[in-house]
């Protein structure tokens, strides 16, 4: 739901405006928030951060999408999404290209009771900056028209990552959503992924030795990866969601379009879903919106494939790098005796994707760390998929960390793990 909710990253504000005190409209209605004149120095890609508050029902009650609306010049440039909690957050929007000189920039709000403004500020990246083709070839999207009105599958984070093949460079976005209403079951995401928020490549683009766009693909429907040939501002391609789950295809218009700021890096020898933990608020939109669609059972099991309230859950990050063709489960055994695996033993969610991924282990409510006795990997053997504890698979593949939510949905800090026999 954020726009962007990252550190400066070593910004030089070019302009600072306060703004105290609360500003309320009526609910769902947009209304005039704030006008500001912005003096620009120096040419370039414009991000714009703004630090709010809003008041507005929690995302498991939400009825509309809480948003800001920005003008630039009286032309409408992008829509910052904001995250209903009442707390004071950051968000960074781009908004292309701003030139040299005086600009007006107008906020209205939408969908919220009452948005409290801190500061608003704007920084150019011109082509000198490091930062420039990040920023400068980053997606513009518009939201699904049926995410707008039922508040769902939301883009939350933009994060960029900088591939280098032979001579030349590749720069991919990828986004992070609050859920997919197609696609793969709520179950089998947690199971797989240890979120049931959906990660998507949107966007890569290839620049030659001299700097040059080689080559233009994004993520369309049924995954594939079809050449971009569509219209820009600037240098920003635009796109639509186009599926329940998330793919996007080629657009021109919509009714709301968001400009995620896309300066984060995914840390190295991470899993995807450990931008989630330098975002923490992202657990809490995940499981409001699970709550919201009734995926959650009404009584917590963790001896049944339905999804339960995410707090039950061991979060566990493992590196398959030397899983080669075989699959893996994960299983916590508890000091009572008990054990659970992230598959609960029927071919749920099974990967053998390579690198470092993450899982989940629903475990009984009120379980912690200190009923943790080991964490270990489980195989699959045979053709026929029945599942059995393999030695060779869990040497082979190293669980780094494990980690629950809090009760405020917060990540905890890493469950100490005692040492795996097969260690020794």
């Amino acid at each position: 739901m954020v726009a962007g909710h990252f550190s400066r990253i070593g910004c030089f504000f070019l302009v600072v405006l306060f703004v105290c005190g609360p500003v309320c409209g009526p609910a769902g209605l947009c209304a005039p928030l704030s006008e500001h004149s912005l003096e620009v120095a120096k040419g370039g890609e414009g991000v714009l951060e703004v630090r709010a508050s809003v008041a507005a029902p929690s995302w498991k009650n939400a009825v509309e999408l809480p948003r800001l609306r920005l003008f630039l010049d009286d032309e409408y440039c992008q829509d910052i999404l904001l995250v209903p909690a009442g707390d004071l957050l950051t968000y960074l929007t781009v908004l292309g290209r701003v030139d040299k000189g005086t600009h007006s920039l107008r906020l209205e709000q939408h969908g919220c009771s009452a948005v409290e403004l801190q500061s608003v500020s704007l920084k150019t990246y011109s082509r000198t900056d490091e930062a420039f083709s990040v920023l400068a070839h980053s997606p513009f999207v518009y939201l699904r028209s049926d995410s707008v009105t039922n508040c769902t599958d939301i883009p939350l984070l933009m994060w960029h990552e900088v591939l280098r093949s032979g001579g030349g460079t590749r720069i991919r976005y990828t986004v992070l959503f609050s859920n997919e209403d197609g696609g793969t079951p709520a179950p089998a995401l947690m199971a797989r992924w240890g979120r049931t928020t959906d990660i998507e490549w949107i966007y890569a683009v290839d620049f030659d030795a001299r700097g040059g766009v080689a080559s233009e693909r994004y993520q369309g429907p049924g995954h594939s990866a079809p050449r971009f040939r569509g219209e820009k501002i600037g240098h920003h391609p635009l796109f639509a969601m186009s599926t329940t789950n998330n793919m996007v295809s080629p657009a021109t218009e919509g009714d709301v379009r968001v400009g995620l700021c896309p300066l984060a890096t995914l840390p190295p020898d991470k899993p995807r879903e450990a931008m989630m933990n330098l975002n923490p608020w992202t657990f809490r939109i995940m499981a409001e919106e699970l709550y919201r669609e009734g995926k959650i059972e009404s009584v917590a099991s963790a001896s049944t494939i339905a999804v339960s309230d995410p707090r039950n859950y061991l979060y566990c990050d493992v590196d398959c790098t030397k899983l080669g063709r075989a699959e893996a489960a994960v299983e916590v055994v508890l000091e009572d005796g008990r054990s659970f695996r992230s598959d609960h033993g029927i071919s749920l969610g099974l990967s053998s994707r390579h690198g470092v991924r993450r899982t989940a282990v629903e475990l009984p409510p009120g379980t912690n760390g200190a009923d943790v006795s080991r964490v270990h990997a489980v195989g699959v053997s045979g053709s026929d998929g029945n599942k059995t504890q393999s030695p060779a698979i869990a040497d082979r593949v190293n669980v780094q960390r494990c980690f629950f939510l809090d009760p405020d949905y917060e990540p905890t800090d890493p469950v100490r793990l005692p040492r795996n026999p097969s260690d020794d």
